[in-house]
C-alpha cells in the first residue's frame, strides 16, 4: 500500500517471470522521494520448495540512480551539442526528416551562419568564441517557435525548419522574413560578459517549399542561399522558392562541396 501502482505492476511482472522461468532480472522502476526521483533495479529468483508448497522468492533490489544519471548524460552527449545544448547534426536531421513527413502547407528551411566567426576566434580567443556561440544559440532558440526544429550543424552553422506557415505563399514569405529579421536583430544585441564589446551578425539562406519535400534536396539549396547572402555583403537574408533539382544532391556530397568552398575562403576570412 506504500508503493505507487506502477511500481507494484513492475514487481508483479518480475514475480510472474520468476514463477515461469525460475528467475527474472533487469526490472527498473523509479520512486518519487523528497530529494528527487530514485531509480532501482529489481531481480527475483524462485526458491525450490518440496512438494506442492507455496512458491517463495528471493528479491534483490539495487539503487541505480547514479547509473541512470550517467546514461542520461551519455544520451545528451550523443544527440546534443555539448557547448550550446542544441540538438546536434545527427538528432537535428532526424527531427527535420520526421517533421517533413507530417508537414502540410508551406514551410521554410533556414541555413544560418555567423559572419566572420573565425576572425572573432583569432582576435578575441576561443573562450570568447564559445561565449558568442552559446549566447547566439539561446537567442536562436527563442527566435522561433517550440515546434520549429533547430540545431547546430557544426562550427558556426545552424539550421532551422519553420513549419506550418499556412497555405498562402505570400503569407508564408512574410512570416519567414519576420523571423529572419527578428533573428538578425537578436544577434546584433550586445553579448554580456564580453569586453571589449564585439559586433556579431549572421547571414541567412531561407528556402520556402511545400510538402512533400526531401531534406537531401532542400539542404543544398538553403546552403547555397546562405553563401549568396554572404557574397552580397553579409548580415543579409537570401530568400527563394524551392526548385526541384535535375539530380538530387545527397547530404554527404553537400558536406564535401562545403569543405572545398570553405577551404577556398579561409585566407579571405583571416584578413577580414
Amino acid at each position: 500500500q506504500f508503493l505507487p501502482a506502477e511500481v507494484i505492476t513492475v514487481v508483479e511482472q518480475a514475480l510472474a517471470e520468476a514463477r515461469q522461468q525460475g528467475h527474472a532480472r533487469g526490472y527498473r522502476y523509479a520512486l518519487p522521494l523528497p530529494q528527487g526521483p530514485c531509480w532501482f533495479e529489481l531481480s527475483a529468483a524462485r526458491k525450490h520448495m518440496p512438494g506442492k508448497a507455496t512458491p517463495r522468492y528471493v528479491l534483490i533490489v539495487r539503487d541505480i540512480t547514479e547509473l541512470k544519471r550517467r546514461e542520461a548524460e551519455l544520451s545528451e552527449l550523443a544527440f546534443h551539442d555539448p557547448l550550446t545544448g542544441l540538438p546536434n547534426r545527427r538528432l537535428l536531421m532526424d527531427r527535420i526528416e520526421q517533421t517533413l513527413l507530417r508537414q502540410t502547407g508551406w514551410a521554410a528551411l533556414l541555413f544560418v551562419d555567423l559572419d566572420d566567426f573565425k576572425a572573432i576566434n583569432d582576435t578575441h580567443g576561443h573562450a570568447t568564441g564559445d561565449q558568442v556561440l552559446m549566447t547566439f544559440a539561446d537567442r536562436l532558440r527563442h527566435s522561433v517557435r517550440e515546434a520549429d526544429p533547430v540545431g547546430r550543424l557544426g562550427g558556426d552553422e545552424f539550421l532551422v525548419l519553420l513549419v506550418d506557415l499556412g497555405d498562402d505563399a505570400s503569407v508564408a514569405r512574410r512570416a519567414v522574413q519576420r523571423v529572419a529579421r527578428a533573428l538578425m536583430q537578436a544577434t546584433a544585441q550586445p553579448y554580456p560578459g564580453i569586453e571589449p564589446p564585439i559586433s556579431v551578425s549572421v547571414s541567412i539562406g531561407a528556402l520556402l517549399f511545400q510538402s512533400p519535400a526531401c531534406l537531401s534536396e532542400l539542404l543544398p539549396q538553403a546552403d547555397a542561399l546562405m553563401y549568396r547572402a554572404k557574397q552580397a555583403g553579409k548580415s543579409r537574408v537570401s530568400l527563394r522558392w524551392y526548385k526541384p533539382p535535375n539530380r538530387p544532391l545527397g547530404i554527404a556530397t553537400l558536406t564535401e562541396r562545403r569543405k572545398q568552398r570553405r577551404g577556398v575562403e579561409k585566407p579571405q576570412k583571416s584578413s577580414e
